[in-house]
């Protein structure tokens, strides 16, 4: 595992300096704070300097951090509501984020420093006439409400970009088909070619559609004719797009772009497809037109009952490209998909009818991932930390960061249970700026031997 072997966490540099070092002091800071006292122990007074930090971020053009900072105001909101959105590991993360940005900005090597804080993007950019192939959609479950993430190829500038529908109520993906969005519906948007002169783009990539009577958008049926798009979207060797993602920067200190793990692939053929009733998994193992192999994982969500069965029934027809997010894993590629192309058709799983009650063939289970097991269970257990607070654990918890630490070893990561040993030491009577130190030194160094499984 090379991140388990390399320089993870503090050795990755100092913090920043410069203009901007003020505004990413401050937000180290309040992330140092908010661990130390736990999300469940913050009070309303820390909402106004969550702004003035968002503010000052916003002032520097520190563009990727302030929308970490922005993540992490949201989670703490939920949190505050008693909201199913709220997630213990996703705030971890985002921790963590703000500490990797700040020590890879201020190395004297590495990744230059405006792609690691989005100092040079802007806020939100007018387009001109767009042609865009969309390559699906995205359900998400927010509590009691529901997002559609539509995902939308620009081949001219070679990028996906996202449309994002919020939508109330506890509806499936299914009621969603006929929900307006950006002057059209969800299923039409999310399977068709979208014509436009009415979008603005985030600095994450993400669109904002206006609608008026002067500049339309218009959509159009699609047949997955998903071939025109350049070779930054469309992978036909699959090995060459292990390399790529392989020579990819840690995702804690890539451009802070929405889907840019998005990628076609053609397929030549689904060697197998199997699913597991335990844990209500599809799997697929699907090979590149031009060679090389990915592995499709799907699992049932209750958001989106039907998925599942549409997802098996289009690989059952030669189907001829999936769109997917793309990450390493198991040792090689791992697809999870957002839409297939079969027998000239776009098919969104996410906004499939059906219940779910479809009998799918039982392909074996995979071998059980040991090293993902121990990987996410330490993470949990960090994450855990920040939600009660470093200085609020319980006289148990550094059993549980031994025990943790063993299970690390025992996989054959001996750097990461390291790191867990070192948390143990720094956390002391009264923990302080040391342990947060060290907790985000762990944190990081799992996140990136993640990526890397």
């Amino acid at each position: 595992m090379a991140a388990d072997r390399g320089p993870v966490g503090a050795a990755a540099g100092g913090l920043a300096t410069g203009a901007s070092a003020p505004a990413l002091t401050a937000a180290l800071d309040l992330a140092a704070d908010i661990f130390l006292t736990g999300v469940s122990n913050l009070a309303a007074g820390f909402t106004p300097r969550l702004a003035r930090v968002r503010r000052d971020l916003d002032s520097a053009s520190l563009r990727w951090p302030l929308l970490a900072t922005e993540d992490l105001a949201d989670q703490l909101a939920a949190h505050a509501d008693r909201a199913a959105r709220h997630q213990q590991v996703l705030v971890a993360d985002l921790l963590a984020e703000l500490v990797a940005r700040a020590r890879v900005a201020g190395a004297a090597v590495g990744q230059p420093r405006s792609r690691v804080l989005g100092t040079e993007e802007a806020a939100e950019v007018a387009l001109r006439r767009l042609r865009l192939t969309a390559l699906g959609c995205r359900v998400q479950a927010l509590g009691e409400d529901r997002r559609a993430l539509v995902f939308l190829a620009d081949p001219g500038a070679g990028i996906v970009l996202t449309l994002d529908g919020r939508f109330p109520g506890a509806a499936t993906g299914a009621d969603l088909v006929a929900r307006r969005l950006a002057g059209s519906t969800v299923g039409v948007l999310a399977g068709g070619n979208v014509v436009t002169e009415t979008a603005h783009r985030r600095a994450d990539r993400r669109l904002r559609l206006a609608v008026n009577r002067v500049a339309r958008t218009t959509v159009s049926q699609s047949g997955g004719a998903w071939g025109h798009l350049p070779s930054t979207l469309l992978a036909r060797d699959l090995d060459a797009l292990a390399a790529e993602f392989d020579r990819l920067p840690p995702r804690l200190v890539r451009p802070r772009v929405d889907a840019e793990d998005v990628r076609v692939v053609a397929i030549a053929e689904v060697e197998y497809l199997g699913y597991e009733p335990g844990s209500q998994r599809l799997t697929a193992v699907v090979r590149g037109t031009a060679g090389g192999t990915a592995l499709v994982v799907s699992e049932y969500r209750a958001v989106t009952p039907g998925a599942l069965d549409a997802l098996a029934d289009a690989l059952q027809r030669d189907p001829s490209f999936v769109s997917a997010t793309v990450r390493r894993g198991r040792g090689g590629l791992v697809l999870t998909p957002i839409a297939v192309v079969a027998e000239g058709r776009v098919v969104v799983p996410d906004l499939a009818s059906g219940d779910g009650s479809k009998a799918l063939d039982d392909g074996g289970a995979l071998a059980p991932d040991r090293l993902t097991a121990a990987i996410e269970a330490a993470f949990e257990l960090l994450a855990e930390m920040a939600h009660r607070g470093a200085r609020h654990l319980p006289p148990s918890f550094e059993a549980r960061l031994g025990s943790t630490a063993e299970r690390l070893d025992t996989a054959g990561l001996g750097r990461c249970a390291t790191d867990l040993r070192g948390l143990s030491r720094a956390l002391g009577p009264d923990p302080g700026r040391a342990a947060f130190d060290a907790w985000a030194d762990a944190a990081i160094r799992l996140i990136a031997t993640a990526e890397l499984r």
